[in-house]
């Protein structure tokens, strides 16, 4: 687990627990999904009105006067805090749905039915036996989150080959 003590880390998914997931995913009807949520920062919740403002400013040209923008919601990857505002969204979101982190794995979720969930960063990683299930989750996603790349059976995960 990769918390750093501040408010603008994210959390990811240790790859001893990706790796503990792959070894659980022993029986032929377990199948590990791979997703990727496009553009995820922008899909986080927007700031909270209790929550400091935050600005970007925009100047084309020195001539020109610059503009600056107040924003209302993480925009990119090299903004500090996107990755924990994304993560923030993502995990109450998860929750929302019946899914408890692990105790000492906040990138681990759970639900009552063993539907795991891995998260790092906008790529999740999900298993689960039950055909129901892994639709349900699939259209849980589409509904939340507007452009995600789902794959099932897959062979690579986090940049790592499965065999």
């Amino acid at each position: 687990m990769h918390v750093h003590g501040d408010r603008w880390r994210s959390p990811v998914v240790s790859l001893s627990t990706v790796r503990a997931l792959l070894f659980r995913a022993g029986l032929i009807t377990d199948i590990i999904s791979s997703v990727d949520v496009s553009v995820a920062f922008l899909q986080a919740d927007p700031y909270p009105d209790d929550r400091p403002k935050r600005y970007v400013m925009y100047q084309p040209d020195r001539s020109i006067r610059a503009k600056y923008y107040l924003l209302r919601g993480a925009i990119y990857d090299g903004q500090r805090s996107a990755s924990r505002e994304w993560y923030d969204t993502l995990a109450g979101w998860l929750e929302s749905k019946g899914y408890h982190k692990k105790v000492d794995e906040p990138c681990a979720f759970i639900n009552d039915k063993g539907f795991t969930v891995l998260s790092y960063v906008d790529d999740l990683i999900s298993m689960t036996g039950s055909d129901y299930l892994r639709q349900w989750w699939k259209d849980q996603l589409n509904k939340r989150f507007a452009k995600v790349a789902y794959e099932d059976n897959t062979d690579w995960i986090l940049n790592m080959t499965i065999t």
